[in-house]
C-alpha cells in the first residue's frame, strides 16, 4: 500500500481526524545556529521518566473491572522481542479511550463523570479512571509488562546496549521526536541486573561450545587489543584472541588501567594478552602459533620467556 492509498483510507474510515497545528511560537523562536550538535548530545540534561507507579490508585482492581474495562496486560519474557512497536500520538490514545468507555461512570446508579488520569512510566502511557464517587473505572497500559517490568523500557534498554549506542544519544533522539524516554538510573538497573548478565551468559555458552569444537586440533590464533580511547589515556583494554583460518573469537578479556602497575594504559596490552593466554593454554587446544602486532611490552614479554627457554635448555644439555 502506497503512502496516499494508506491517506485516502484513513479518510474514508474517520472523519474527525484532526489536522497538526504549526510548530509554537517557542519552537520557531529557537536560534538553531548557536545549537552545537556535540554539546547538546554530551552536555544536555536527559530527563526521562523512572519505573515507579503512581501512588493513591488502588492498583488490585479485579473485584472492580466490568467486562468492557481495560487491563494491562502480562507476557512471558522469552516474548518481549516479538511484540511490535510503533509511534503513537498520546492524544489520539487518550481520545480512544474516551469513546470506548465514555464519560460517565458505568455503575448501577451512578451517573458521575469519569476523570482519566495519565502517568508515565518511561516509554509506557498508563492511564487510570475513577468517576467523583470514588469507583475505579479500570486501568489501561501501551505496553505488555514481563516480570513486572514494562516490556517497552526493558527492550529499548537492551537495544541501546546492543546497538553499540549509548543512552545520551537515543536521549537526544527522543528530546528532538517530543517522546518520553526512560530515566538515567532505571537504565542503568536494566544494564546491570538484567542485560550485562544475560550478555555474558551467552558469551560464555559461545565460547564454550567454540572450545569444545577445537579439541585436539592445531590452532594458529591472532590477537590484538583495542583501547577505548584514543592516546595514552586510557581506562579500559579489550583484547581479543581469534583463530587465523575461522575467524572464530575464542576469547576475550576486559583489563582496567587500574588493574595495571603504576596505572600505565600502555601496560594493559600485555596484560590482557597474558591472561587469555593463560586461560587457552588451560584447554585442550594444540596451540601452534600466535600472531601479535609489534606492541613493544607483547615483545619485551616474549623475549623474557625465550630467554627463559634458553635457560632451561643449556641447564637440560649439562645435566645429560
Amino acid at each position: 500500500m502506497t503512502a496516499t492509498e494508506s491517506e485516502n483510507s484513513d479518510v474514508d474510515e474517520f472523519e474527525d481526524i484532526t489536522e497538526i497545528s504549526p510548530p509554537s511560537p517557542e519552537h520557531s523562536d529557537i536560534d538553531l545556529e548557536r545549537t552545537s550538535v556535540e554539546s547538546e548530545v554530551f552536555d544536555f540534561n536527559v530527563e526521562g521518566e523512572g519505573d515507579a507507579e503512581d501512588v493513591g490508585i488502588n492498583t488490585d482492581t479485579s473485584d472492580q473491572l466490568g467486562e468492557d474495562d481495560s487491563a494491562v496486560e502480562v507476557i512471558e519474557p522469552a516474548d518481549v522481542h516479538k511484540v511490535q512497536y510503533c509511534i503513537v500520538s498520546s492524544t489520539k490514545l487518550m481520545t480512544l479511550l474516551y469513546r470506548v468507555h465514555g464519560e460517565c461512570c458505568k455503575r448501577p446508579g451512578c451517573d458521575q463523570p469519569l476523570h482519566f488520569k495519565e502517568t508515565y512510566v518511561g516509554t509506557c502511557l498508563v492511564v487510570n479512571w475513577k468517576c467523583n464517587a470514588g469507583h475505579f473505572g479500570g486501568r489501561w497500559a501501551s505496553q505488555p509488562t514481563c516480570a513486572g517490568l514494562r516490556a517497552g523500557n526493558l527492550l529499548l534498554a537492551s537495544s541501546i546496549v546492543k546497538s553499540g549506542n549509548s543512552y545520551t544519544k537515543i536521549g537526544f533522539l527522543f528530546k528532538i521526536m517530543n517522546m518520553t524516554y526512560i530515566s538515567k538510573m532505571l537504565y542503568n538497573q536494566y544494564q546491570s541486573l538484567y542485560i550485562a548478565p544475560a550478555v555474558e551468559e551467552y558469551w560464555k555458552d559461545m565460547r564454550d561450545d567454540s572450545w569444545n569444537e577445537r579439541d585436539g586440533k592445531d590452532l594458529i590464533l591472532s590477537s590484538d587489543g583495542r583501547n577505548d580511547s584514543p592516546g595514552h589515556c586510557a581506562q579500559y583494554l579489550t583484547y581479543s584472541f581469534a583463530d587465523m583460518e575461522t575467524k572464530t573469537i575464542l576469547d576475550v578479556k576486559i583489563v582496567d588501567v587500574r588493574e595495571v602497575e603504576g596505572r600505565k594504559s600502555t601496560k594493559m596490552e600485555r596484560v590482557g594478552f597474558e591472561r587469555g593466554l593463560d586461560d587457552l593454554l588451560t584447554s585442550k587446544m594444540n596451540l601452534q602459533e600466535i600472531v601479535t602486532d609489534g606492541h613493544l611490552e607483547i615483545s619485551a614479554l616474549m623475549s623474557k620467556f625465550m630467554y627463559i627457554l634458553c635457560i632451561i635448555s643449556i641447564a637440560f644439555c649439562f645435566l645429560q
